[in-house]
């Protein structure tokens, strides 16, 4: 797949298919987002999606504070997964929410990606690797996208009865 010879040649091609560039993108990273400060909801701009990443020279963990409504709560209190003391709630570490980052300099806006993976795909890719919690909350949300009003229920069996 990658050799000695054809190795800086991957490096560029690396690096032209997955660093981040609006444009190229056509702009399908930019969503509207009200602008800090002003009271008028209508004032909103347009801004781009695509993370800035913490500038680090190692790998990490990024914990991720979810805010869950009171009835979430309460039925994760009643399902053993949170466990509330006056005004603090404890989740189980199942529930613990966030993000594994890489290194990466201030300026970098390179996609996360599997080196072998693009490799033998030679193709964009976006990969983030990110808890439990998130991977399911995405998979739910992809799943409620493909039609807005399909009603979904996940069931940890393999029918609702088991």
């Amino acid at each position: 797949l990658v050799n000695e010879e054809n190795f800086d040649e991957f490096v560029d091609l690396a690096s032209r298919v997955q660093t981040h560039n609006c444009e190229k993108a056509r702009y399908r990273c930019h969503k509207r987002k009200k602008i800090p400060g002003n009271i008028a909801p209508e004032k909103t701009e347009w801004v781009c999606r695509f993370p800035k990443r913490p500038q680090s020279h190692s790998y990490g963990y990024q914990d991720i504070a979810v805010e869950h409504s009171a009835e979430a709560k309460a039925i994760l209190v009643d399902c053993g997964l949170a466990t509330v003391n006056g005004n603090d709630t404890t989740y189980h570490e199942a529930l613990r929410s966030g993000k594994h980052v890489y290194p990466a300099s201030k300026t970098e806006h390179f996609s996360p990606m599997n080196s072998k993976l693009f490799g033998f795909l030679r193709g964009s890719m976006n990969i983030l690797i990110c808890s439990t919690y998130f991977a399911a909350r995405y998979l739910a949300k992809y799943a409620a996208g493909v039609e807005e009003r399909t009603k979904l229920k996940f069931v940890a069996g393999g029918t609702e009865d088991e």
